[in-house]
């Protein structure tokens, strides 16, 4: 087994899927569109996953600027249903309790 180098924090699954989420989509706000990612919002709130909060990254995440990832963790921006359904399918792949479909 390799040894961890460098700072633990960046070898974490919430650094993995980050890194995952950006990738994916790009540096860009979802929502805004003209700002600077810097965060990876949930589609389905990890709040409903448990333990397989970081699954999935690239259907379950959208990379968002801190403004637009406030308003939508406070219900204010929602997520288009195309991107709710692709995410739930995605984790309904991988979860043991079913999410129900939109």
């Amino acid at each position: 087994m390799r040894p961890l180098i460098g700072n633990p924090k960046r070898q974490s699954e919430a650094a993995a899927f980050h890194r995952a989420v950006f990738k994916a989509h790009g540096s860009s706000c979802y929502f805004c569109s003209g700002s600077k990612a810097t965060d990876a919002m949930h589609v389905i709130p990890r709040s409903q996953l448990g333990p397989k909060r970081y699954a999935c990254p690239t259907e379950n995440a959208r990379p968002g600027c801190r403004r637009c990832h406030d308003l939508q963790t406070r219900g204010e921006l929602v997520f288009p249903i195309a991107v709710r359904r692709k995410a739930i399918r995605a984790l309904n792949n991988v979860l043991t309790v079913k999410i129900q479909e939109i």
